[in-house]
């Protein structure tokens, strides 16, 4: 597993713990070890347990959820965070410019669970109603939804063919 991949589910780990409340102090030892392990040029996945826990900002259980990662693909703590989240809400965390915060709120509140219920929710001006939100928050949602819906029309459409130009 490279850096790029190791950082990025830490990333995630982190924003789920955030979604579901867990203690701030264990949130921000994961925020801390993504910031500290961008700047490794080494590869993570050659470093023994020893010499990832000497790592900064990194330690002794960091160090072992990379060898879990390495050897499986999870460890524990994320298998349990993404056992407890609709894989909508995943997607929703996905959305730039809204946080976990907001997304607990569309989730726990409005019972969304997919991008094209909030996108209907934003069409039907009830992100706006929410408190911490707004009409620029809704909008600003609507168009990241938007943009990458059509995305991804185009990548279907570039995979149903065996070419794709570039316009």
């Amino acid at each position: 597993m490279g850096n790029q991949e190791i950082i990025n589910i830490f990333k995630l780990t982190a924003s789920l713990m955030e979604l579901h409340e867990e203690n701030p102090f264990k949130i921000r030892t994961y925020q801390n070890a993504v910031f500290n392990l961008d700047k490794i040029s080494s590869d993570l996945a050659t470093l023994s347990q020893e010499e990832l826990a000497a790592l900064e900002g990194v330690g002794k259980s960091i160090a072992g959820k990379i060898q879990d990662l390495n050897a499986t693909g999870t460890f524990p703590e994320l298998s349990s965070l993404l056992a407890q989240t609709p894989k909508g809400v995943i997607d929703i965390l996905n959305i730039k410019g809204i946080g976990p915060k907001k997304v607990r709120s569309i989730w726990k509140e409005l019972d969304i669970v997919s991008t094209e219920a909030l996108l209907e929710a934003c069409n039907e001006n009830k992100i706006a109603s929410l408190k911490g939100f707004g009409e620029k928050t809704q909008e600003s949602i609507k168009k990241e939804l938007l943009f990458a819906s059509a995305q991804k029309r185009q990548m279907d459409v570039c995979r149903s063919r065996s070419y794709c130009f570039k316009t």
